[in-house]
């Protein structure tokens, strides 16, 4: 999992995506738009 992490994370990882990395940028988007929100609200 940490791999994959580092995939969504690092400039040029997002061909990642295309290897099977599609559902941790989902998960690292909602993570970022939980924070966010958390520190909005």
């Amino acid at each position: 999992m940490g791999n994959d992490v580092q995939l969504v994370r690092y400039p040029g990882g997002n061909h990642g995506m295309l290897s099977g990395s599609a559902p941790n940028l989902v998960i690292d988007y909602w993570t970022r738009a939980i924070n966010f929100f958390d520190k909005k609200f």
